[in-house]
């Protein structure tokens, strides 16, 4: 997942070659400058690697604030690891499966999108199943009575599209190479005709992925040592006809699986009889190389032995079932503070691996980082 102008001079070449639409190959935008606000201009852009929740919040504040931003991702759309999928005519949620809220500013963030109806609460009717059978939760019992679950509308990618408005997205941008340069920061794209360069350089990606990226920085490559991530498989299935259980969401405490949800119990979603399954981490590390094809065959006979103790009548056969594989995909064990931030080499790294695994925890960190850049911004001008 991801991610020069001489001194002296009175025109400044930003080289975003092929990153910014407006531009072609290897054109560059220069601008006509005077010394000061050529300075200006150089200390307030920065490059964000990483599109998910957390650069993309990082990103929007910064923008938001007069910078200049250019985020970078892999991936072929918005979403990072809250992701949906179209099988047509089917659509799937299949990475994050909703989100809570505990922080206000977090509060608010969600109050002003869930007045655009980007967000809305989803109430599914849930279940827990163990060696022993099935359990349906009592909804006045529901932990979600304090924390209620939330979900993005129509699909959870749509969450992060909200954060992305009015950004500069460069999607199918695969970071390969991050480099030091004279005024900060080059980075280089897989093809390596795609290149960046800023003073400022945000990593938004698994701490796993910013470490291959991070070569010549031994501290921050020491801090990320402690973070540990898990693998998911995640499985989509459909059925041509509604699965008669009594739940819509289920944590599953023995076996291969560790949660089933209906896709039509979510807001705005299609009636058509879609399911995301996602293994537990334990399986998904023991089969992480295994191929796709194998592992959605292995959890949908999983998926109908719990159909089965749920009380489904009779066989089904899913006219879909695909799986895909989230490598880095929970955090088991977070770094303990909001982000990373090195001063002398003017990069920081957020995401939701510095707090938790939560949605939460990623908007938080990239908040927090852009705050950090924000307030040495002020103290710099202060000090002028």
């Amino acid at each position: 997942m991801s991610r020069h102008g001489a001194p002296g001079s009175t025109s400044v070449m930003s080289d975003f070659r092929d990153l910014n639409p407006g531009l072609r190959h290897g054109e560059l935008l220069t601008m006509s400058l005077t010394q000061p606000d050529r300075a200006k201009q150089n200390e307030h852009r920065a490059i964000v690697v990483g599109a998910g929740v957390a650069g993309s919040v990082c990103g929007r504040d910064l923008a938001a604030a007069g910078w200049s931003v250019t985020l970078l991702d892999k991936a072929r759309g918005p979403g990072g690891r809250a992701s949906s999928r179209r099988i047509e005519p089917h659509r799937f949620d299949h990475g994050a499966q909703y989100f809570t809220v505990r922080s206000e500013s977090f509060q608010r963030g969600v109050d002003s999108m869930a007045s655009r109806g980007t967000v809305k609460l989803w109430r599914p009717r849930t279940a827990h199943i163990n060696s022993s059978g099935i359990s349906i939760d009592d909804v006045d019992d529901e932990p979600s009575n304090r924390h209620p679950r939330w979900v993005a509308c129509p699909g959870m990618n749509d969450l992060v599209r909200d954060l992305q408005h009015g950004l500069d997205i460069n999607f199918q941008h695969h970071v390969e190479r991050i480099e030091r340069a004279a005024d900060g920061w080059e980075v280089t794209c897989a093809d390596a005709a795609r290149t960046a360069s800023a003073p400022n350089l945000v990593l938004a990606i698994p701490a796993p992925q910013a470490t291959a990226l991070l070569t010549d920085q031994p501290e921050i490559r020491c801090r990320l040592e402690a973070v540990r991530m898990q693998p998911c498989w995640a499985v989509m299935i459909a059925y041509d006809r509604t699965l008669d259980v009594p739940f819509d969401a289920a944590r599953v405490e023995a076996g291969p699986l560790r949660w089933v949800a209906r896709q039509s119990s979510r807001p705005d979603r299609s009636p058509l009889e879609s399911w995301v399954l996602h293994a537990s981490p334990e399986w998904s590390r023991d089969h992480l190389e295994a191929e796709s094809k194998i592992i959605a065959e292995d959890l949908q006979r999983e998926f109908e032995r719990i159909l089965q103790v749920a009380g489904l009548e009779g066989t089904v056969s899913p006219v879909l079932c695909t799986a895909h594989r989230w490598r880095y995909a929970l955090v088991d064990q977070p770094l303990g503070a909001p982000y990373l931030w090195c001063a002398a080499s003017r990069i920081g790294l957020c995401g939701d691996w510095c707090l938790g695994p939560r949605i939460e925890a990623a908007y938080e960190s990239g908040r927090e980082l852009a705050q950090c850049l924000l307030r040495r911004r002020e103290a710099r001008a202060q000090a002028v």
